[in-house]
């Protein structure tokens, strides 16, 4: 058996039911099954697999004592497909670009980032948020807010934007495991990617390589060096997606823990499958 929330994966421990749990946070988990307990459960073989979508995630599983042999990484991916018609990016639009969150909207999810602080009430260009709103969003110039989309248009979002932002904070619930169905949306768009430096982005992303990573706290100032190599020609490439075929990934990482290999197709990449956990 298969689950993915923590309070299943609680009840079918507490009856010795055997099964494997797919962990997307290890914060908030409810009542008594805490860490520790959840890794007795392992220990003892009813939960069999653990399977966390980061190595972040996996790295706290193993230090508290769980079998890296039973942990399997498996970040989120997307199918490229959906994504073949979106145009490539034109390089010189950096200058002014026209920049794109989507997902919830919340401070926690780098809200003041977003309008405030930096980018809309900076003038560096159009930022559109979509989705739905947990925190106010102010109305200034330059900052747009629409609501959450089916994911058939999500597409042609990125088609018409040209940065994607992802200001995720250090103090959301779910950032010690997260691995955002975003990021791989941008990349398999082909749009470059500024991204809060926070581990669970570093297993993706590499600054200076498929994406800027910024201070979540402390992004780099408007006409900084950093925003100035977005809005090149010749740097843009230093925020897209890695645009060479690559070697997929070594199935077997730090500790021994086991990953979900990656391929690239056109510089877009997507996850492959390893292997069925029955």
């Amino acid at each position: 058996m298969y689950v993915r929330t923590p309070e299943l994966s609680a009840a079918l421990a507490a009856r010795g039911i055997r099964h494997h749990f797919e962990i997307h946070t290890l914060q908030g988990l409810p009542g008594d099954y805490g860490l520790e307990a959840l890794v007795e459960q392992h220990r003892r073989g009813v939960i069999d697999w653990l399977i966390p979508i980061s190595r972040s995630a996996a790295d706290t599983l193993s230090g508290a004592g769980a079998d890296p042999a039973r942990i399997h990484v498996a970040p989120s991916g997307v199918a490229l497909t959906a994504f073949q018609a979106v145009a490539d990016l034109q390089p010189d639009r950096l200058a002014s670009p026209r920049m794109v969150y989507l997902g919830r909207i919340s401070l926690d999810r780098g809200l003041d980032i977003l309008s405030l602080s930096r980018l809309a009430a900076a003038g560096l260009g159009e930022v559109t948020l979509v989705g739905d709103a947990d925190d106010p969003v102010p109305q200034i110039p330059g900052l747009t807010r629409r609501p959450a989309v089916p994911h058939r248009e999500v597409a042609g979002l990125y088609a018409d934007s040209d940065l994607v932002i992802l200001p995720y904070q250090p103090d959301l619930g779910h950032a010690d495991g997260i691995s955002p169905m975003k990021l791989f949306e941008a990349m398999a768009a082909g749009r470059p990617v500024i991204a809060s430096d926070i581990p669970p982005l570093r297993e993706i992303l590499s600054h200076g390589h498929n994406a800027l990573l910024a201070d979540p706290k402390d992004p780099a100032p408007p006409g900084s060096p950093q925003w100035r190599s977005c809005g090149t020609t010749r740097n843009w490439r230093c925020g897209s997606p890695v645009r060479h075929a690559g070697t997929p990934a070594p199935t077997a990482g730090p500790n021994g823990l086991r990953e979900l290999p990656r391929r690239s197709v056109s510089g877009r990449w997507e996850a492959t499958p390893h292997e069925r956990v029955a």
